[in-house]
């Protein structure tokens, strides 16, 4: 029965996470609207703050290559000095 109960509650969970997601699409519109005309923004907190703690992304400096190659790659890309680069010992984990 608990079983059952965790699965609902995951399934909700993630229909939840949807809808959230359409509302600050919504809201993001109506504030570039509310610019366009001119008028102050409906929902100053709508718009989702930069991503300052995310890597730089480089495209096509990993297609094309072997997938050992790209992996090795993609782990030893440079990352903001908060995050550290894993090991083969830490993925595998």
């Amino acid at each position: 029965m608990s079983d059952t109960f965790e699965t609902a509650i995951e399934a909700l969970k993630e229909q939840l996470a949807k809808e959230e997601m359409r509302l600050g699409e919504t809201r993001s519109l109506l504030n570039r609207l509310c610019e366009m005309a001119g008028r102050p923004k409906m929902f100053p907190d709508a718009d989702p703050p930069p991503l300052s703690n995310a890597a730089p992304r480089r495209h096509n400096n990993i297609s094309g290559t072997r997938l050992s190659m790209a992996v090795h790659d993609y782990l030893n890309m440079p990352r903001p000095s908060n995050l550290a680069v894993l090991s083969r010992f830490e993925i595998s984990v």
